[in-house]
C-alpha cells in the first residue's frame, strides 16, 4: 500500500499561463456556441418571413385574377352586344393567363420555405405546414431601432467575443513556451507499506521525499524558435481578430444602409399602389362608358398587379434587413458573465497590451 505525491512550484508562470490559455479556449468555444444560435434565430426569421411575404404575394395574385376574371367577362358580354372588338377577349385572356401562372411558381417557393423552417428547428420538413397553412401578417419591424455604438458592439458579437478570446489564448502560449527556458523544480515524496508478511508491522513501513530539478540547459535553440513560433501565432491570432472587427463594423453598416433605403422604396411603393387601385377603377369604369380602349385596362392591372408583388416583396425585404442588422449587432442574448472570467479577462488583455 502506497501514497505518491509531487508539487511544482510554478516560479516562472507556465502552470499559470496553462491555466489562462485552456480557460480562454473554453470561453472562446462558449463564444462559438452563442454565434451559431445567433446564426440560427436569425435564419428561422428570415424563412419566417420568407413564408408570409410568399403569401402575401399569392394573396395579391389571387386578388388580381379575381379582378382580371371580371374584366374578362365584361369583355366578352361586350364583344357578345356587338360593341367590341373580339381582340379584347383575346387580350383578356392573355392577361389573365400571365397572371395565373405566377402562382405555381410563388407557392413552390412557400412549400421549399415552410420545409426550410421545419428543417431549422429540427423536426421533419413537412412538420409546419399546417400551423402556417393559414395566411399571416409579415412581421412589422418597430418604428424606431436601437444600433449599439461601436464598443458595445465589440461586446456583444460573439464572434469578436470568440477571436478575442483566442487571441487571449494564444497570448498565454507565448509565457507557456517561455517558461522552459528556465528550471523546473518538484517536490515530491512517497509513503507506504510493503511486506511479503506482515504489512502492517513498524518494519514494513517506507518513505521518502526531496527535491528534483529538470533544466534544459542545452536545449536552448529549439525553445527560443518555440517561442519565436507562438509570438508568430499570436499575430496572425491578433490579424484575425482585427478582421472580425473590421468585418463586423461593415456588416452593420451595410445593414444599417439596406435598411434605411428599402424603407424608403416600401413608402414610394406604397404610393404607387394607391394611385394603381384608382386608376384600375377609374379606367373600367371609363371602358364600361365606352370613354377608353381595353388597352387601357390592360395596362392599368397589370401594374397593378406588378405594383402589388412588388410592395409584398419590399415589405419582406425591409423585415428581412432588419433581421440581418439584429444579427450584425450579435443578436438579442445576455451575455453571463462571471467574476472570474472578467478577472480572466483582464489579465489576457493585459498580455495582449504587452504584446502590442
Amino acid at each position: 500500500l502506497g501514497l505518491d505525491s509531487s508539487w511544482e512550484p510554478d516560479f516562472w508562470g507556465r502552470i499559470r499561463r496553462s491555466v489562462e490559455s485552456a480557460e480562454a479556449g473554453y470561453h472562446a468555444s462558449v463564444e462559438n456556441y452563442r454565434d451559431v444560435m445567433v446564426r440560427v434565430c436569425a435564419e428561422v426569421a428570415s424563412a419566417y418571413t420568407d413564408v408570409r411575404t410568399l403569401q402575401d404575394r399569392i394573396r395579391f395574385a389571387q386578388s388580381n385574377i379575381k379582378a382580371q376574371r371580371e374584366s374578362l367577362r365584361i369583355t366578352k358580354a361586350r364583344v357578345e352586344a356587338g360593341i367590341a372588338p373580339e381582340l379584347d377577349v383575346r387580350q383578356a385572356e392573355m392577361n389573365l393567363a400571365r397572371t395565373e401562372s405566377v402562382l405555381p411558381t410563388l407557392k413552390s417557393a412557400l412549400a421549399q420555405s415552410v420545409n426550410r423552417m421545419g428543417i431549422l428547428i429540427g423536426k421533419e420538413p413537412e412538420a409546419l405546414h399546417g400551423e402556417l397553412a393559414a395566411s399571416g401578417s409579415i412581421p412589422k419591424p418597430p418604428k424606431e431601432i436601437l444600433v449599439p455604438i461601436p464598443a458595445n458592439l465589440l461586446r456583444q458579437r460573439p464572434d469578436i467575443r470568440q477571436a478575442e478570446r483566442e487571441l487571449a489564448a494564444q497570448t498565454a502560449r507565448i509565457g507557456i513556451a517561455t517558461a522552459a527556458l528556465y528550471p523546473t523544480f518538484t517536490l515530491s515524496g512517497s509513503i507506504g507499506l510493503e511486506a511479503g508478511s506482515g504489512l502492517f508491522d513498524a518494519a514494513s513501513r517506507y518513505w521518502s521525499f526531496g527535491p528534483s530539478l529538470r533544466w534544459n540547459l542545452f536545449d536552448g535553440g529549439r525553445v527560443r524558435s518555440q517561442i519565436q513560433a507562438e509570438e508568430a501565432r499570436t499575430v496572425q491570432a491578433l490579424a484575425a481578430y482585427e478582421q472580425t472587427v473590421l468585418s463586423a463594423l461593415e456588416d452593420v453598416e451595410n445593414s444599417l444602409a439596406a435598411y434605411a433605403n428599402e424603407s424608403i422604396r416600401l413608402d414610394t411603393l406604397k404610393r404607387s399602389v394607391a394611385a394603381a387601385r384608382k386608376s384600375v377603377t377609374l379606367v373600367q369604369s371609363l371602358y364600361k362608358t365606352g370613354l377608353a380602349d381595353f388597352q387601357n385596362v390592360l395596362d392599368t392591372e397589370r401594374t397593378l398587379f406588378e405594383q402589388q408583388d412588388a410592395l409584398a416583396a419590399s415589405q419582406g425585404q425591409v423585415t428581412q434587413n432588419l433581421i440581418r442588422l439584429y444579427k450584425a449587432i450579435g443578436g438579442g442574448w445576455k451575455a453571463d458573465f462571471s467574476a472570474e472570467r472578467e478577472k480572466s479577462g483582464k489579465r489576457s488583455e493585459e498580455h495582449t497590451s504587452e504584446l502590442q
